[in-house]
């Protein structure tokens, strides 16, 4: 597996990324047939990861994947994660 990175920033010890999970050979992944199959239908086909830096390693504080909803929205407050390593929101 690998991945599109469509938004990675770092501040101090946090970052953030959403990252589109692509095939080794970068194609889309067919999820006919997996237990992901009907989510697919029904959300977005995302991966979003908050990070932080502790005793010399990242860890993974939060994750969604597969979400039709902008879940990682209140993570800065929640988490009380650096507002600039989000990506701007876009209000049409």
């Amino acid at each position: 597996m690998t991945f599109r990175i469509k938004h990675i920033m770092m501040e101090k010890d946090w970052a953030f990324v959403d990252a589109l999970p692509l095939t080794k050979e970068g194609k889309r992944i067919n999820y006919a047939g997996t237990m992901f199959e009907e989510w697919i239908e029904e959300a977005d086909e995302v991966l979003w990861v908050l990070l932080r830096y502790k005793r010399g390693r990242w860890y993974v504080v939060e994750r969604e994947f597969f979400t039709a909803e902008g879940t990682w929205i209140d993570w800065p407050q929640y988490f009380r994660a650096p507002k600039g390593i989000f990506p701007k929101l876009k209000i049409d």
